[in-house]
């Protein structure tokens, strides 16, 4: 079992790595912060119930040879975007938001709250298997689901400012697909690859373009 103090950084690392940094010099209150970081932890036991037993009743059905490829972007990457993109636009409307700014404020504080908790279960599961674990995840899947949400705030703002719902479809594309990719080069080679970081370095720097510009 994980140390209290290993889950306590695990859960919390995703909130000091980006929503300190970005949110609090923008005035963003802390009422909404706490409250969206914890809706975005619990989000992440929602979406691994519902992606675990979604596998379990169409997992026998997928034909052979594709079942990492179907899992991963399929009952992985989609249920979990769907979540977190859901709750963005649920939050985005309750308070009305339409800017690009205010948008991205909601979506990395829900991203960090999902990315906080998940980093906790994976303790749990395996941090007896993998060395440096909160580490690697600290490095890599946390700044993924951050930025992957920064892309998706891109769109979801598009939208609403626009009233232009099919950019609500094109940022869950766009999610799925990143974030599909990446746990499926990540789970092919068992950890022994590093290819998922060219998935990773790309949506990192096409979130810094999303936040240069919203910034000019």
């Amino acid at each position: 079992m994980p140390s209290w103090p290993a889950i306590g950084v695990g859960l919390f690392a995703p909130l000091v790595f980006i929503v300190a940094f970005s949110l609090l010099r923008h005035g963003e209150k802390l009422i909404n912060i706490a409250l969206d970081f914890s809706v975005g932890a619990l989000l992440t036991f929602a979406a691994l119930l519902g992606e675990n037993f979604a596998f379990s009743l169409f997992g026998p059905l997928i034909p052979a040879g594709y079942e990492l490829l179907i899992k991963n972007f399929i009952f992985v990457a989609l249920t979990e975007e769907v979540v977190k993109i859901s709750q963005i636009v649920q939050l985005t409307t309750r308070r009305h938001l339409f800017s690009l700014q205010d948008t991205i404020s909601v979506a990395l504080v829900v991203a960090a709250g999902f990315a906080g908790a998940e980093n906790v279960v994976y303790l749990f599961r395996y941090s007896q298997d993998v060395d440096n674990l909160l580490l690697l995840r600290t490095l890599t899947a946390v700044p993924l689901h951050l930025a992957t949400a920064v892309v998706a705030a891109k769109f979801i703002s598009i939208a609403r400012q626009r009233e232009q719902h099919q950019y609500y479809a094109v940022a869950l594309l766009v999610a799925t697909g990143i974030h599909g990719f990446y746990d499926y080069l990540v789970m092919a080679s068992r950890g022994r690859s590093f290819s998922f970081v060219f998935v990773l370095g790309f949506v990192v720097a096409w979130a810094w373009r999303i936040l240069a510009l919203r910034k000019s």
